[in-house]
C-alpha cells in the first residue's frame, strides 16, 4: 500500500480554557472590536465571494457569503442558518472580522520562523504569536507547547500562503483547546486530502480543502472563496475508535453468460444512381384536363424512379489536425448489454438507442473480457493477521472467500439465504450507483447506521473482489453516507455491498448492481435524407461530461468541427444548430465527450444526405393589387433549375421551368406575361440540383381582388380613391400618355405619419426633365395635398433606395382626405410604375415582409429588433432589378428600445461575400433625433463584419442603418443587438460567442479547476470576413493581488508567432501582452500581473492570422 507522511500537531494543554474568547483568538482584556466579533463564533463557513463543494460537505454551524447575488454551489448540509448577501449577517460579521484581522496583524511576534526554501523541518510553537515569513509548507511534525495559564492563545501568523500536506493532523490532549488556536494567513490556505486540522483558519484569500479533510473549528475567507470536497466542519472533536473489518461471506454469481447481437454491418444507401433524363417542358398544356380532388398531382413526371444502389461514401479518411492523431475504432468490438431483474433501472428503459434495430439477447452467452485488468489490485496486498490488534486495522483480516457458480442467478430470491442481510437497523442500504453509469470515479452512497463509526465497501466484477475500502463515519451526513471510489474500468457488470462497524462488524447489506458504460454519446439526428440546410445536431447527454467535440465530414474529408460546453444539453438531449448552410451532398458526423479531465473516444459515425431543400416562397401572398404579379422565392444553394406550379380555383392553371438565371444571390423572380383573373390562387416551387429534384415547397396562397387595386383612368383631375393603405394594397399605375398626370386620394388621421413610395418604375420614367421645376431632374414628381387643398410635401428628384425610386414621409396635421399627385419630369415618356401608402412603424396597419423586412427604406419604416442573442435577425440588401429605374443601392433601417445607462452593441455578421464591394457594409447608429452616435465598417472579428457600441443617454428608441459601400451589390446578412455582459439579457451561445468585444466578454472564475476550454472560430468562407476571431473574458481581482493568466492546450493550427494574449485593467488600459516564440510545450501564452485596483480585469485572445482557428484553454489563478 502507498505510504503517506503524517504531520502531527500536538497541542498539549493540561488545563481547561475558560478565558474570554472571540472565536478567533482570545485575550485577557476584551476590546469593543473583539466583543462585536463574537458573532463569528456561530459560523462554520464564512466567505466574501463564494462557497463551492464537490460532493456533500457537512458543517455544524452557519454558512455565510457576503457577495451580492451569490449562492453556495454544490450540496451543503448546514446545521445552522445560511446568510447570503452584503446586507445579511454574513456581510456584517465579515466586515467586523476584516477589521479584527488588522488588529491581530498589529500584535508583536513572540517567535519568528524563517526558511529560505519555505519548507520547514522542525517547528515548536510556544504560547503567544508565532510568525512565519513568506509561503510555508509545514513539516512532518510540529509541537504546540502546553501552558499553565488558562487565558493563553496560540496565534500562528503567515505572511504568504500555507500548505498542509495530505493526512495532516492536529492531535489535542484537551478538545476545548481548539478555541485557542488561530491561523492568520495573508495568502491562500491549501489543505490536503483526509487532513484533520483544528482552530480558526482565517485567510485573506481562498481556502481549498482536499477530499475528506475534516476541520474542528471554522473557516473564514475575508476576500476570496472557500472550495470544499466532501468535508466536515464541526465545533467539537469527535472521539472514535478505529475498527477491524470482518471477512466477507459468500457471493452470488452475477456475471452475464452471453454476448449481445452485434451492430448492423451495413450503411444505408442514400445517393440516387439515376438523374432525370429531361427537364419539364417549358410551356403548359393548353388546358388542364382534370381537376385535382384534394392536392394536385406533381407535374411533370421526371422524378427519379429507383432507389439508390450504392453506399453513399466511404469512412472519412482524414482526422482534424487539432485533435489527437490516434483514431479510435469506429464501432466497438463488444458492448454487452445486461438486463438485471433484481435491480431495475427505470431511468434508462425509456431511452432506446435510435439506430439499434434489434433487441439484445437478455443473457449473453459469453463472459466479457474486462478492460484494464492490470488496474485491479485488490486491497490489501498482504494477508492480515487474524487476531485483533490494540489499535484496530482498517483492512479485512482474511482474503474474502467468494463462490461464483458457472451460470449466475439474476433473481435475488434464488440467492442462498446465508447471503441475505440480517434484519435490523444495523444493516446499511446501498443507494447509488445502480443501473448504468459513466464516471470512472463514481460517488457511492448508502444509508447511515446510527452509532456506526466505519463502513466497509466491497466492489466485485468478473467473479473477483476488485476494491475493498474502509470509509470513516465522517463521510456521513444526517441520513446518508457517500464516498468517491475508483477507478472503475468499463466492465459489463459490477455489484457492491456495504457493512457497518459500531464496535463490531455488522452483517453485509444486499448487493446493488451497476454497469459502467463507455461514455460515448448516442447520436440522434440528423440521419438519412434531409433537406434542411442548417440541420440541428442532436445526441444524448453523458452525465458528468463537461464538454462535447463534434466533427462533421463531407465525403471523406473534414468539413468543420466545434467544441461545446454542457450548456448545450438538457437532461435528455444535447443539440446545436450550425450558423451557416451546408451544401448538398453526403455527410458523416461523430461526437466525443470531455469527462473527468480527459477526452474520451469518439462515437460511431452517423450518416446523412442533404438533398435540395424546397425553396422558401416570398410573394405573391395575401390580397394583391396587380393582375400580373411577380413570383418571388429565395434561391436554393446549388440549384440549377426551378419548377413552378400555379393553381386557380383548385385546378392547375399553368407551370413553367426556369434556370437559375432567374435568380440573384438573394432572390429568384419571374413575372407572368398575361394577366390573372379575379379569384383565389395558390402556387409552389421545387428545385433541381446535385442530380435530383428536391421536394415541393408548401403552397402559398394569394387573391386577385376586383380592379380597385389598378389605376382607373381618367384620374387627371378627379382623384382615384384608395380605400386601403399598407403593404398589401399597392396600386399598379402608369403614365398612359404624354403629359399624363395621375391623382390618388386616401383618408389620413391627424398625428399619424404616412410614407408614400413610387417603385418598380419602367426605366424610361427615369428620363431627365424640368416639368416638376425649372431645373432638370430625373424620374417622377410627387405632390401631397392635405384635405384643405394645401400642398404639404413635394419631391422632384429621385431619392429612394433599392427598387423604390421616390419616397416622401409626412405627418398629418388634420384629419381628412389627402391627395397624391404623380407625374413625370419629362413630358416625352410613357411607362408603368407602382404606388403604395405605408403607415409609420408604430401605427395601425404597419407591416413588413417577414423574409426581407421590406419596406424598411427609411427611419419611419424601421423594422424593430429585439435585444439579446436569441433575437438575431436575418435580412438582405435587395438586388436592384435591372428592368426598373433605380437611383441608389438598397438600404435597411432598424430600431430598438434602449434603457438609459445601459450599454448595447449592434453587430452585423454572417455577411454574404457578394456584399464585399468597396469596404463592405456600413453600420451607422442614430438616436431618436437622428443624431449620428457612431458607425462601424469592416471593424468586426471572425464572422462579425461591423459593430458599434453605445451607452444610452436616455431611454427611448434608437436606430441603425445598414448601407453597402457599393452601388452594385446585394446579399444576405444578420443583425443583432446585444446587452453588456453584466446587464439583463446578456447571454452567450455554446461556443461562448459573441465575446468579440470587452462589453460582451465571457465571465471566467479564478482557480485551476475553473479552466475554460474554448476556441478561435473558423472564418466561414461563405461570408465576407475581415479579421480573425477575437475572444474576450473578464474576471474579478483585488488590489494588490498577483494573478496568472494562462493559455494552454492550444491547437497546432493556432500556434503562431502573432497569436497573442492581452490583459486590460477596468479602464481598458493594456496591462501586458504576451506573443512571439514560446518554448513551454504546456503553456503557450501566460501573463503574471499585480492588480492595481479592485474590480474587473479583461483577457483578450487574438490571432492576427485570419486563417488560424482551433481549440485552446484559458485559465486565471491568483498566486498570492
Amino acid at each position: 500500500m502507498k505510504k503517506h507522511k503524517t504531520i502531527v500537531f500536538l497541542v498539549i494543554l493540561s488545563i481547561l480554557f475558560n478565558g474570554v474568547t472571540t472565536g478567533i483568538v482570545s485575550t485577557n482584556a476584551q476590546s469593543p472590536d473583539q466583543e462585536g466579533n463574537n458573532l463569528a463564533n456561530s459560523f462554520s463557513i464564512l466567505a466574501r465571494k463564494g462557497a463551492e463543494t464537490i460532493g456533500v460537505t457537512q458543517i455544524e454551524g452557519d454558512l455565510g457569503i457576503a457577495e451580492e447575488e451569490t449562492v453556495p454551489i454544490g450540496s451543503w448540509e448546514v446545521g445552522g442558518e445560511s446568510y447570503l448577501g452584503p446586507e445579511s449577517l454574513a456581510g456584517t460579521v465579515l466586515n467586523e472580522t476584516n477589521a479584527y484581522y488588522e488588529l491581530l496583524a498589529e500584535k508583536t511576534c513572540d517567535t519568528t520562523v524563517v526558511s529560505e526554501d519555505n519548507t520547514l523541518t522542525t517547528v515548536v510553537l510556544t504560547p503567544g504569536v508565532t510568525c512565519f515569513e513568506g509561503d510555508v509548507v509545514f513539516p512532518e511534525e510540529m509541537l504546540v507547547e502546553a501552558d499553565t495559564d488558562e487565558s493563553v492563545d496560540y496565534l500562528i501568523r503567515i505572511t504568504g500562503s500555507v500548505e498542509f500536506p495530505s493526512f495532516s493532523k492536529v492531535v489535542l490532549t484537551d478538545p476545548k483547546q481548539v478555541e485557542a488556536i488561530t491561523w492568520q494567513v495573508e495568502g491562500n490556505i491549501t489543505i490536503g486530502e483526509q487532513s484533520q486540522l483544528a482552530g480558526t483558519l482565517l485567510s485573506k484569500a481562498d481556502i481549498r480543502l482536499g477530499e475528506k479533510a475534516a476541520i474542528v473549528g471554522r473557516l473564514i475567507s475575508l476576500e476570496g472563496s472557500i472550495y470544499a470536497n466532501e468535508n466536515k466542519v464541526t465545533f467539537q472533536v469527535e472521539q472514535v475508535v478505529e475498527p477491524e473489518p470482518v471477512e466477507p461471506i459468500e457471493e452470488p454469481t452475477l456475471e452475464p453468460t452471453e454476448e449481445p447481437t452485434p451492430e448492423p454491418t451495413e450503411v444505408p444507401t442514400v445517393e440516387p444512381t439515376q438523374v432525370p433524363t429531361e427537364l419539364p417542358t417549358p410551356e403548359p398544356t393548353a388546358e388542364p384536363t382534370q381537376v385535382p380532388t384534394e392536392v394536385p398531382t406533381e407535374l411533370p413526371t421526371v422524378e427519379p424512379t429507383s432507389e439508390p444502389t450504392e453506399e453513399p461514401f466511404p469512412e472519412p479518411t482524414k482526422i482534424p489536425t487539432a485533435e489527437p492523431t490516434i483514431e479510435p475504432t469506429v464501432e466497438p468490438t463488444s458492448e454487452p448489454t445486461v438486463e438485471l431483474t433484481p435491480e431495475p433501472t427505470p431511468e434508462l428503459t425509456e431511452e432506446p438507442t435510435p439506430e439499434q434495430t434489434e433487441e439484445p439477447t437478455p443473457k449473453p452467452t459469453e463472459e466479457p473480457t474486462p478492460e484494464l485488468t492490470e488496474e485491479y489490485t485488490p486491497e490489501p496486498t498482504e494477508e492480515p493477521t487474524h487476531e485483533q490488534t490494540p489499535e484496530p486495522t482498517l483492512e479485512p483480516e482474511v482474503e474474502p472467500e467468494i463462490t461464483i457458480s458457472p451460470t449466475p442467478e439474476l433473481v435475488p430470491s434464488t440467492v442462498s439465504p446465508i447471503l441475505q442481510p440480517m434484519a435490523g437497523e444495523f444493516v446499511p442500504t446501498p443507494l447509488v450507483p445502480n443501473g448504468y453509469i459513466y464516471l470512472k470515479y463514481p460517488t457511492f452512497k448508502w444509508t447511515l447506521v446510527a452509532g456506526a463509526s466505519f463502513y466497509n465497501i466491497q466492489i466485485y466484477a468478473n467473479s473477483s473482489l476488485v476494491i475493498n475500502k474502509i470509509v470513516p463515519a465522517s463521510a456521513c451526513g444526517t441520513t446518508n453516507c457517500s464516498a468517491v471510489i475508483g477507478p472503475l474500468p468499463y466492465i459489463s457488470l459490477y455489484y457492491w455491498r456495504v457493512s457497518a462497524y459500531d464496535g463490531n462488524w455488522r452483517p453485509w447489506s444486499s448487493f446493488k448492481y451497476f454497469t459502467r458504460l463507455n461514455p460515448i454519446p448516442t447520436l440522434v439526428a440528423p440521419s438519412g435524407t434531409i433537406s434542411i440546410r442548417n440541420p440541428q445536431f442532436q445526441w444524448k447527454p453523458i452525465p458528468g461530461a463537461t464538454h462535447y467535440n463534434i466533427e462533421l465530414y463531407k465525403g471523406g474529408g473534414l468539413y468543420t468541427y466545434l467544441t461545446l460546453t454542457r450548456n448545450a444539453c438538457s437532461s435528455t438531449i444535447c443539440q446545436v444548430r450550425l450558423s451557416n448552410n451546408l451544401p448538398t451532398g453526403n455527410y458523416s458526423w461523430r461526437v466525443k465527450v470531455y469527462i473527468e479531465g480527459s477526452w474520451n473516444a469518439f462515437s460511431a459515425y452517423k450518416y446523412f444526405t442533404l438533398q435540395q431543400p424546397y425553396p422558401q416562397l416570398i410573394a405573391p401572398t395575401g390580397v394583391i393589387s396587380i393582375t400580373n404579379p411577380q413570383f418571388k422565392w429565395k434561391p436554393s444553394l446549388g440549384a440549377t433549375h426551378y419548377f413552378i406550379e400555379l393553381y386557380y380555383q383548385a385546378s392547375l392553371y399553368t407551370y413553367m421551368t426556369l434556370t437559375n438565371n432567374a435568380c440573384s444571390s438573394v432572390i429568384c423572380q419571374v413575372r407572368l406575361s398575361n394577366s390573372l383573373p379575379e379569384g383565389n390562387f395558390y402556387w409552389r416551387v421545387k428545385a433541381y440540383g446535385g442530380g435530383i429534384w428536391g421536394p415541393f415547397s408548401p403552397f402559398m396562397y394569394f387573391t386577385v381582388p376586383p380592379l380597385w387595386g389598378t389605376e382607373i383612368e381618367p384620374n387627371d383631375t378627379s382623384p382615384q380613391y384608395l380605400q386601403h393603405i399598407g403593404l398589401d394594397y399597392y396600386v399598379a399605375a402608369g403614365v398612359q400618355k404624354l403629359g399624363d398626370i395621375d391623382k390618388f386620394s386616401f383618408d389620413a388621421v391627424s398625428g399619424r405619419t404616412y410614407v408614400i413610395e413610387l417603385y418598380n418604375l419602367d426605366k424610361v420614367l427615369g428620363t431627365e426633365g424640368d416639368y416638376c421645376s425649372s431645373r432638370g431632374y430625373q424620374g417622377m414628381a410627387i405632390d401631397l395635398f392635405n384635405s384643405s387643398g394645401t400642398r404639404v410635401s413635394h419631391q422632384c428628384q429621385a431619392g429612394g433606395n433599392g427598387d423604390v425610386a421616390h419616397m416622401i414621409s409626412h405627418t398629418a396635421t388634420m384629419t381628412g382626405r389627402y391627395v397624391i399627385q404623380v407625374y413625370p419630369n419629362s413630358t416625352s415618356v410613357i411607362g408603368n410604375y407602382y404606388l403604395r401608402i405605408l403607415p409609420k412603424f408604430n401605427e395601425p396597419g404597419a407591416k413588413w415582409d417577414p423574409t426581407t423586412m421590406e419596406p424598411n427604406n427609411m427611419p419611419d419604416n424601421a423594422y424593430q429588433v429585439g435585444i439579446g442573442l436569441n433575437n438575431s435577425l436575418t435580412s438582405a440588401i435587395e438586388w436592384r432589378n435591372p428592368d426598373y429605374y433605380t437611383s441608389y443601392v438598397d438600404e435597411d433601417w432598424y430600431r430598438f428600445y434602449a434603457i438609459a445607462g445601459r450599454t448595447y452593441t449592434v453587430q452585423l455578421y454572417n455577411v454574404a461575400n457578394i456584399l464585399a464591394g468597396g469596404r463592405g457594409v456600413y453600420l451607422t447608429l442614430f438616436d431618436s433625433l437622428m443624431n449620428q452616435l457612431g458607425y462601424g465598417v469592416a471593424n468586426g472579428d471572425g464572422n462579425v463584419h461591423s459593430t458599434v457600441t453605445m451607452t444610452a443617454g436616455q431611454s427611448g428608441w434608437y436606430y441603425f442603418r445598414v448601407l453597402p459601400d457599393s452601388d452594385i451589390v446585394a446579399g444576405s446578412y444578420h443583425v443583432r443587438v446585444l446587452p453588456k455582459y453584466n446587464e439583463p439579457g446578456a447571454a452567450w451561445d455554446s461556443s461562448l460567442e459573441s465575446n468579440d468585444r470587452w462589453t460582451l466578454s465571457y465571465p471566467i472564475e479564478l482557480g485551476v479547476g475553473n479552466a475554460l476550454p474554448t476556441s478561435i472560430l473558423m472564418r466561414d468562407p461563405s461570408f465576407y470576413t475581415i479579421r480573425a476571431d477575437d475572444d474576450y473574458f473578464h474576471f474579478s481581482v483585488v488590489q494588490g493581488g498577483v494573478y496568472l493568466v494562462e493559455i494552454l492546450n492550444v491547437a497546432d493550427n493556432l500556434k503562431d508567432y502573432w497569436f497573442s494574449l492581452y490583459v486590460y485593467d477596468p479602464n481598458m488600459n493594456q496591462v501586458a501582452r504576451d506573443y512571439g516564440d514560446e518554448t513551454d510545450p504546456a503553456v503557450f501564452r501566460s501573463i503574471t500581473f499585480t492588480a492595481g485596483a479592485t474590480g474587473t480585469y479583461y483577457a483578450r485572445i487574438y490571432s492576427d492570422n485570419g486563417s488560424k482557428y482551433g481549440n485552446y484553454t484559458i485559465r486565471v489563478t491568483r498566486t498570492n
